[in-house]
């Protein structure tokens, strides 16, 4: 055979070439096109849903830091940052991020401040070094607890943002009616929030977020984002400029930078409206539609914002939103109710594998009736009260709440209890922030324990609340408006209500005169609730009040227990947020069960001896020193007294049949005097000044225990409590874990423990769960996960 010429061999050599060029642009072509299918996926900016009803009013101020901006910012400019008109992001590093400035927020401060505290360490290296001095160290931005991430340098300068932030953003956008301040991983519905803000006068300082506490101090949670209208940032700026050098001190001796903000706006006078469920501390996966808090369930809420959103979820979500605005009529806002049933639910299995959907456990921080939307409701859910106080109501807004799995399935209970300011301020625990302190739950662990009932199908305001205002205060709209104190007098509020009426609710109507009411014409009315008004006295015709079963008159501005002599059938009576200082004139009051005196002003425990039938007494958040005056109710069942100055358990071998004992919040060294409470079932005991625990032998019967945020070093004392199922015992000194393996490898029935915030947490995070596994194999719950 002939050799092949030369130009064949060439032929040859350049089929292979050419093969082998294909087969290589096929692969890259398939790689592109699957990074890009995983990635956002491009919207023509015509196509995308953007309100525009008041959005050039709007400053959206994005707060980040060095350590996490990289990762977490480039999310938000392919998604939810393309609708936003208005938006700036402030960091302790000037530098560009995808074709986009971050500004420093620390350029004006004083160089005493970031020259001099240990704080400003990163910032100093960041100034000299740039992002070389993040590398240096490692630095990362490795997320928060409840108590921040106090161990980043990033997260240390996290608080010395939000004052100048505030300045800040004023400049850049001085002719704004509103700021919104969020985080990076939080997701901020724009649609929701334009509406929400609409609703106020944007005339006047209003402070807008998620209810928090530390301390005494109430504050909106930076990472469920906040929102100030201008006359508040304006007040804020005036006030910090006057102070600058005291609330720099003040700043360096906090860890929490929203709390110094709230702060200072209870300084200037600007109080926080309470924007729960709108505003939400947990991502959507998580959260629990059924909590209630400030007699609201975020199932019939719109949604507003998501707290620690990771990038995926942020895409997804926002993918999800944009589809669901443009196929849906301008005025319907999307709801969590919507956003768990289009987007969760059609995620989740019909089974799955030793999946616990903790649909049987309590909420821990939540106010009131926890009343589950499960399956078992047949009937819709009527979410007319939630649309009313939101202001969109519509007349077909009720949502089937049948679905199987609809409402627990991707819920689980809320944060580890935190910290709180003691009054004996004698315990070395770190401060941490207590979440909602004034929503109480039967277990709750959120500094204090008055569990503030609600009607099950009660949806109400929470405590003046200006937002309720909007819709029906005539000063919101009209400046000729009466004076709210004439409100109650020029109108009859009960015009169209049936004479035959048992059931009579007015909410957040700044009555102040009842007899303007004229309850004389429900002879037949069993319940009356008059929560959150303006009633200093209590005025009920006799012949009605001799019907009544429930009188609800949370917050008002009650001073004397009086009126009352013709209440004879009463069973369940709220006087909670009020000024009470004495109770007195109850004792014909014999079939009372349930009583609440939440939030007042009571020093003693008095007068109660003829309420032998009552099962529930409420006293959190008073001045009582000493348990006293309860021997005669001996059907007592469950007893409150969280957050009052008590020192020592006593006074409490009658009460046999109690079930629940919450004693939070108090100044107690020790454990004593439950020796005859052989049936207590609950022992809320966090937040004191114990060092161990002990005095439990006889209560044999206990289930539930919490002793978070207290000084206690070793764990002991549990031996004998085989019915244990919940054990809480966050931010103490624990260490050991033989201790807890000890004490609680035995309680088969164990199923939920706290540990965060402890040593044994701290110093080992990466391998605290799995040793707490090893430790406790029967444990299906670890925290809040």
């Amino acid at each position: 055979m002939a050799a092949a010429g030369p130009w064949v061999n060439f032929r040859r050599k350049y089929r292979i070439a050419f093969a082998a060029f294909i087969v290589c642009f096929f692969f890259v072509r398939s790689y592109q096109t699957s990074k890009t299918s995983s990635s956002v996926p491009s919207h023509d900016q015509s196509t995308l849903y953007c309100p525009d009803s008041i959005a050039k009013e709007v400053l959206v101020v994005l707060r980040t830091g060095a350590t996490e901006v990289v990762e977490k910012l480039p999310i938000h400019l392919k998604t939810t940052l393309r609708c936003i008109p208005n938006y700036v992001i402030y960091s302790d590093f000037e530098e560009e991020i995808e074709g986009h400035h971050v500004y420093g927020v620390f350029d004006d401060l004083s160089q005493d401040l970031t020259d001099a505290v240990p704080d400003f360490n990163l910032y100093r290296e960041l100034k000299t070094k740039g992002r070389d001095g993040l590398s240096k160290d490692g630095i990362t931005h490795d997320g928060s607890s409840a108590t921040g991430s106090l161990d980043n340098p990033g997260w240390k300068l996290d608080k010395f943002k939000f004052l100048p932030m505030i300045d800040k953003a004023l400049r850049h956008m001085p002719e704004a009616k509103w700021f919104v301040f969020v985080e990076l991983d939080t997701y901020l519905m724009w649609s929701n929030l334009l509406d929400y803000l609409s609703k106020f006068d944007e005339r006047t300082p209003h402070y807008i977020g998620k209810q928090m506490f530390i301390g005494d101090v109430l504050f909106a949670h930076g990472g469920s984002g906040f929102a100030l209208s201008a006359p508040a940032m304006r007040k804020v700026i005036d006030y910090w400029r006057a102070h600058e050098k005291e609330l720099n001190q003040y700043t360096i001796a906090q860890w929490a930078g929203d709390m110094i903000l709230g702060k200072v706006l209870k300084d200037v006078q600007v109080p926080l409206l309470w924007a729960f469920p709108h505003f939400q501390g947990d991502p959507v996966s998580t959260l629990d539609h059924n909590i209630t808090k400030i007699n609201r369930q975020p199932w019939c809420y719109p949604a507003t914002t998501y707290h620690h959103m990771q990038a995926d979820e942020i895409r997804s979500l926002w993918e999800f939103e944009q589809k669901w605005y443009r196929t849906r009529p301008k005025d319907v806002l999307l709801r969590h109710a919507d956003v768990f049933k289009a987007y969760i639910y059609p995620k989740l299995s019909k089974e799955k594998t030793e999946w616990d959907s903790y649909s049987v456990n309590p909420d821990f921080s939540g106010e009131g009736d926890h009343s589950p939307i499960t399956p078992g409701h047949a009937a819709a859910y009527d979410i007319k009260s939630a649309y009313e106080g939101f202001g969109v109501y519509k007349e077909d807004t009720t949502v089937a709440a049948s679905d199987s799995n609809i409402s627990h399935a991707m819920t689980e209970p809320n944060p580890a209890p935190h910290d709180e300011r003691d009054p004996a301020a004698a315990m070395d625990a770190s401060e941490t922030r207590d979440e909602d302190k004034d929503d109480h739950k039967p277990r709750d662990s959120s500094g204090w324990d008055g569990k503030l009932r609600i009607d099950k199908m009660s949806i109400g305001d929470e405590p003046r609340d200006p937002h309720a205002q909007v819709v029906s205060d005539p000063e919101v709209s009209d400046d000729e408006g009466p004076p709210p104190e004439q409100l109650a007098a020029d109108e009859d509020l009960l015009d169209d209500t049936p004479e035959d009426e048992d059931d009579i609710e007015i909410v957040h109507s700044k009555i102040s005169d009842m007899s303007a009411l004229r309850l004389e014409r429900f002879k037949q009315m069993k319940r009356l609730c008059l929560r959150q008004n303006r009633i200093e006295s209590i005025a009920i015709p006799e012949d009605v009040a001799s019907t009544l079963t429930e009188v609800d008159l949370y917050d008002n501005l009650i001073a004397h227990i009086k009126g009352l002599d013709a209440f004879t059938e009463l069973t369940s009576l709220d006087l909670s947020f009020n000024k009470i200082k004495h109770i007195k004139r109850l004792n014909h009051m014999t079939k009372l069960k349930d009583l609440y005196f939440v939030q007042n002003k009571i020093s003693k425990i008095e007068n109660l001896e003829g309420l032998s039938n009552l099962r529930q007494i409420e006293l959190g958040a008073n001045r009582i020193r000493e348990i006293e005056g309860l021997e005669t109710l001996t059907g007592l069942e469950e007893l409150w007294l969280g957050k009052n100055k008590i020192t020592e358990i006593r006074g409490l071998d009658s009460l046999t049949n109690l079930k629940i004992l919450s004693i939070q919040s108090n100044r107690l060294r020790s454990i004593t005097g439950l020796e005859k409470l052989v049936n207590l079932e609950e022992l809320h005991i966090s937040h004191n000044l114990l060092t161990e625990i002990s005095g439990l032998e006889n209560n044999v019967n206990l289930n539930v225990i919490d002793i978070s945020a207290n000084p206690i070093e070793h764990l002991t004392g549990l031996k004998g409590l085989k019915h244990l199922t919940e054990f809480w015992a966050s931010n103490c000194k624990l260490s050991d874990f033989n201790e807890i393996e000890k004490e609680l490898r035995d309680k088969e029935e164990l199923e939920t423990v706290y540990f965060e915030g402890n040593p044994l947490q701290r110093s080992q995070p990466a391998l605290y769960r799995n040793k707490v596994r090893l430790a406790l194999p029967q444990v299906v719950q670890i925290d809040a996960i």
